[in-house]
């Protein structure tokens, strides 16, 4: 698994931008329950997720076959399809500007000597850092946060961190250990999606804003997910957040021929957060849906 992040990186740097590795290892005897479910933590977060093994007895891994880590197996598997968004947007970057979705942390910020030390993270797209457990036993995890004027955000505890500091974050067994930069938006999909409706779709932006007043923005790149139509009919959704000393202000736009299959989205602060959140010069909730104009969008 460590040198698995190693592979990535080397791979990503030389212009293979969508690929993944075989979870739980693709011959050999099956991993531990400890280390399999550190491995699907370390799955979800690339372009190509899967289980996949052969095995000269026979065996396969499979999700399910140790029963006390399902809970956490499954929960893992439900975060995946909800950060399918921001995966799917890192895709079309890759894509479309070469740019790829999974980064030593030097790639961001090489202004800071740190990210050139020996490490186990990776950044994930533009906004998030991935600490994956690569030691046995630990349920916390030492990660350096590069040197960002925004800082940093525990993206699970909403806890705020300056950069250029090594933090200690928890690292439980049935989440993956992530941090957004400070000035982040993330897009998700907050439906529950099972093998029944698995089609759903609900589109939220998390939003991790950075301290004082600061301008950030993000485009989220939607097509219809399954023809070639997308070279033609596709849609950009424009997200710009400006925070002030008690506001935080969001602006959305849509451009292109896509007909998005949401007619709103909901705005999420961290936790703690205190300030108002105003969208497109409406007073909201964080969480709250927003209609979304028809004629901006």
């Amino acid at each position: 698994l460590k040198y698995n992040n190693k592979m990535g990186v080397g791979l990503s740097l030389s212009g293979i931008y969508n690929f993944g590795h075989d979870v739980g290892g693709f011959s050999g005897p099956a991993p531990e329950p400890e280390l399999f479910v550190r491995w699907v933590q370390n799955g979800i977060v690339h372009p190509r997720f899967t289980i996949h093994s052969w095995n000269d007895d026979q065996t396969v891994n499979e999700p399910w076959m140790y029963p006390e880590m399902l809970p956490a197996i499954r929960k893992l598997i439900k975060f995946r399809t909800k950060i399918t968004p921001y995966l799917y947007t890192s895709l079309y970057e890759a894509h479309e500007n070469y740019k790829p979705i999974i980064r030593p942390t030097f790639y961001e910020f090489e202004q800071d000597e740190k990210t050139f030390e020996e490490n186990d993270d990776f950044m994930l797209g533009d906004n998030l850092l991935v600490a994956s457990v690569v030691e046995k036993g630990k349920k916390e995890r030492d990660v350096y946060l590069p040197y960002h004027q925004g800082g940093w955000y525990d993206f699970h505890k909403g806890t705020w961190f300056e950069g250029g500091q090594t933090v200690t974050i928890p690292a439980p067994l049935d989440y993956v250990p992530l941090l957004a930069k400070g000035g982040s938006i993330l897009p998700v999909n907050l439906a529950e999606v099972t093998f029944a409706d698995k089609h759903k779709d609900e589109r939220g932006f998390l939003l991790f804003p950075e301290k004082g007043c600061s301008e950030s923005h993000y485009r989220l790149y939607e097509d219809d997910g399954y023809t070639t139509q997308y070279k033609d009919v596709f849609a950009y959704v424009a997200v710009k957040m400006k925070t002030k000393e008690n506001e935080i202000h969001i602006s959305v736009e849509k451009k292109g021929k896509f007909t998005l299959p949401y007619e709103t989205a909901a705005f999420i602060l961290p936790q703690g957060e205190q300030r108002k959140l105003i969208v497109d010069g409406v007073e909201y909730q964080s969480g709250e849906h927003v209609r979304l104009k028809k004629e901006g969008i």
